[in-house]
């Protein structure tokens, strides 16, 4: 290896139209510019024989590039001892975890580092995909291996947790485009394009993709512009698909007799240019230069590079929110479709998981892409957005800081080299020693945080969102009580590396410290009119002209940040947590005596825990527990409140005057137990430990902390479908009530919330008390789920990732 330099084995596919072959080529292309890299290349075998190359889809002068790259690796001449690469990098399917270099008979050794570039789509890593890598579990092929997996979005990330893959081996590194291709093209360019196609005079809805499955949204997507065109008849759909690798057109005829009437079929026919042979990178291009807005009303995406592509070329995109896509686009040139998180049951009995956008919504947002000012707009963002974060020489930069972490690639600046940085200063501003859920997830992150060696932690409490709040020393036990205290305050005038805010109203202004970050949530899928009356600005895009970032706990809660205006890249989300040392199952014999004590042995009991306000779901939940109670006396209720900090008391009876009428309130209120006054952590843990079931058909949750805790003690939870809980619940232990998501006009403020279907709440209330087997398995994988995802250390890990 020549001095100063990085050896850099690649291993992948070139040549065919494939998302992974153009990652590959245009990093390799990108590889060969870094003057401190030397790239070989070898060509990995085709998933399928019927694949067959297509020089040049790059353009002819990249292909005679990409070309060289072969010719130069076979000359490598032979060794008499190994010769290890710094780095092997492998960008092709089945996935190939193996940290090893195949023999080579030029001496070639182990690399000392490998990455594989890993993309999941549905959630979850499936098994047709784990069978082709030759394991049953993603945890057998990292059991042997250092190989780091590079994912390119966080939704991709979660999918591989959820599959088991190692937190300390996985990392996320988005894609990019190459600008000098993907670019706004001048009018006369423009017009030219749109005659060739013609499609002149005309409003141009573009979508890229294989046209197969349902992971598009392609059948979503002609209904909607079905309606559309009746309405806009001088509008036009554009599909480019893959016919050289799927059955592209095929899929669209069969999904288009699916969806449409004959009609509707008819009417759109003349309105759809379909595209399905091979295009070049550069003629690829043009149909972005040509087309007026790009659409994505995808269910499932690893990453979804047509959209980065499409905002490279000024269009501004209608895609759907909630999804991988929310990592590289903003509200400029961005139009998000509302959607709902749901579980899919995919081939081989797969658990996968999709975002289900809204139909209504995207007949909206098409209707409101019509405007110039948006496409004026997209033109003047989209394109300097994506040059400024997301080209390949951004994506490259980050792939070798993990592949060449021990390296330096470019010169060290002075300051790098005379203050090298040993441990961080953390400032957390918040909220300790109260029953609130902001408090709760403070105090558990700060017993993680000062356990961390290369964090200096210290804490600044803020004051009580009343006057009438009290702090209560024994939330805890003494000892970890004695251990919050002892985090100091910071020092006067303390400029610290990172402040993190926990506390209501949210102050988003710089503190004194290099990065500011606030955690904050959307409950209602919208950052309220009092929420901005708190932070003291009219719409939420002014609180954010600074560098302060949010960190959010769900992905719904994400959604009504970007909803309000927030940029999707200064919005993480960061779950919360469980200590599942305390939070766990009892042992059967221990159980039964707890629930002696507390004489319910022969019950069957429901809890909810919270503040029992609207949004919690206790209307349905009173009026679904009559229904329960009528058929089933040995039923019963339990609420836990939170009465020092909010009118739970009343809450709950308002609740009940409006859904029962008398004969239920009788049945009701014997079988119903209320528990108002604060109880120590160690108390609620005994009610979850007691409990059979935990319910909570809510409407609107930021996150939804007891879903996760009362899976943690082995409780089978039903909770709403669709919101915060899709992000850490799984059929193993969860049943979901079925909801439909509404707009809710309430004073000023649009809300968007799910509302819990009655019958289907109960329908599951019912299976839970029927189903010993189900109650069982629970006990088993719930609390087993959670250690594996969401304990505090876990949190804190991706909390310090962001930080």
């Amino acid at each position: 290896m020549t001095k100063g330099k990085l050896r850099l084995i690649v291993q992948g596919w070139r040549h065919i139209p494939h998302s992974y072959a153009i990652i590959n080529q245009f990093l390799l292309l990108e590889m060969l510019r870094h003057p401190q890299l030397e790239v070989w290349h070898q060509d990995a075998p085709y998933l399928s024989p019927d694949w067959q190359p297509v020089p040049g889809l790059l353009g002819p002068e990249a292909a005679a590039v990409l070309d060289s790259l072969e010719t130069g690796f076979l000359n490598v001449p032979p060794s008499p001892s190994p010769v290890s690469p710094d780095a092997l990098w492998r960008v092709y399917c089945p996935f190939n975890l193996s940290s090893f270099s195949p023999p080579d008979h030029r001496g070639l050794g182990d690399a000392k580092r490998t990455g594989v570039f890993v993309c999941v789509e549905w959630g979850i890593l499936e098994k047709a995909v784990l069978r082709g890598m030759g394991v049953s579990f993603l945890t057998a092929a990292q059991a042997n291996s250092d190989a780091i997996i590079i994912t390119p979005s966080h939704w991709s990330k979660e999918g591989l947790l959820r599959s088991g893959a190692d937190p300390s081996k996985l990392a996320v590194v988005p894609l990019g485009v190459d600008t000098s291709i993907y670019h706004p093209a001048d009018a006369a360019q423009r017009e030219l394009w749109r005659q060739q196609l013609g499609l002149e005079g005309c409003f141009v809805f573009l979508n890229v993709g294989l046209m197969c499955g349902s992971s598009q949204g392609i059948g979503l997507l002609l209904k909607a512009f079905a309606i559309v065109a009746q309405k806009y008849p001088h509008v036009r759909l554009l599909l480019k698909g893959r016919d050289a690798l799927f059955p592209s057109r095929e899929a669209l005829v069969n999904i288009s007799r699916r969806v449409l009437t004959d009609r509707e079929a008819a009417f759109i026919s003349e309105r759809i240019t379909y595209i399905g042979d091979n295009l070049s990178s550069p003629e690829l291009a043009r149909l972005y230069q040509a087309a007026d807005a790009y659409i994505s009303p995808y269910l499932a995406e690893g990453f979804n590079l047509p959209v980065l592509e499409a905002a490279a070329c000024g269009l501004p995109v209608i895609c759907t929110q909630g999804g991988p896509t929310d990592d590289f686009t903003h509200p400029d040139f961005t139009l998000y479709i509302p959607s709902q998180r749901k579980t899919i049951i995919l081939p081989e009995e797969d658990q996968g998981l999709a975002v289900i956008p809204d139909k209504d919504s995207l007949i909206a947002l098409m209707e409101a892409a019509l405007d110039t000012k948006i496409t004026t707009k997209a033109r003047q963002t989209g394109p300097a957005w994506v040059q400024q974060r997301f080209t390949w020489k951004h994506t490259l930069s980050q792939l070798l800081n993990i592949l060449a972490p021990d390296m330096s690639l470019s010169p060290p600046s002075q300051t790098q080299i005379s203050q090298p940085v040993t441990t961080r200063s953390l400032v957390v501003e918040g909220w300790r020693f109260l029953p609130h859920s902001y408090a709760i997830a403070n105090q558990y992150q700060l017993l993680e945080l000062r356990q961390r060696p290369q964090i200096q932690l210290f804490h600044r409490d803020v004051p009580y969102l009343k006057s009438s709040w009290q702090p209560n020393i024994n939330l805890f036990d003494a000892d970890t009580a004695a251990k919050l205290n002892q985090i100091p305050p910071p020092p006067p005038n303390h400029f610290a590396d990172v402040i993190l805010r926990m506390a209501i109203p949210y102050n988003f202004k710089p503190g004194n410290a290099q990065r500011t970050a606030v955690f904050c949530t959307t409950e209602a899928g919208i950052v309220t009119k009092s929420m901005l009356a708190g932070i003291g600005v009219a719409s939420f895009p002014e609180a954010l002209n600074n560098e302060t970032i949010i960190i959010t706990p769900s992905h719904w809660s994400k959604s009504g940040f970007l909803r309000s205006g927030a940029p999707a890249d200064r919005v993480f989300v960061v779950p919360l947590g469980v200590d599942t040392d305390i939070y766990k199952p009892l042992p059967p014999s221990d159980r039964q005596t707890l629930r002696q004590q507390m004489g319910i042995e022969n019950c069957f009991v429901f809890l909810n825990i919270g503040i029992l306000s609207d949004n919690k779901g206790i209307r349905p939940l009173l009026k679904a527990f009559a229904a329960i109670a009528e058929h089933y006396p040995q039923a019963r209720l339990v609420f836990k409140g939170a009465e020092p900090l909010f009118e739970s008391t009343q809450f709950l009876t308002d609740a009940a005057q409006s859904v029962l009428n008398d004969a239920e309130i009788a049945l009701v209120e014997p079988r119903l137990a209320y528990i108002g006054k604060s109880l120590s952590a160690a108390e609620i843990i005994r009610l979850y430990q007691a409990a059979d079931a935990y319910v909570s058909p809510y409407l609107a949750e930021g996150f939804n902390m007891p879903v996760l805790e009362a899976a943690a003690c082995g409780l089978p939870v039903i909770c709403t479908q669709g919101g915060s809980t899709d992000d850490f619940t799984h059929p193993d232990f969860a049943l979901p009530i079925d909801s439909r998501l509404n707009q809710l006009k309430f004073g000023e403020d649009n809300l968007w919330l799910l509302y819990p279907d009655l019958d289907s709440l109960i329908h599951q209330m019912n299976v839970i008390i029927e189903s010993d087997s189900y109650r069982q398995q629970a006990r088993r994988n719930g609390p087993e789920f959670v250690r594996q995802h969401f304990t505090w250390k876990q949190v804190v890990d991706k909390l310090l990732d962001v930080l």
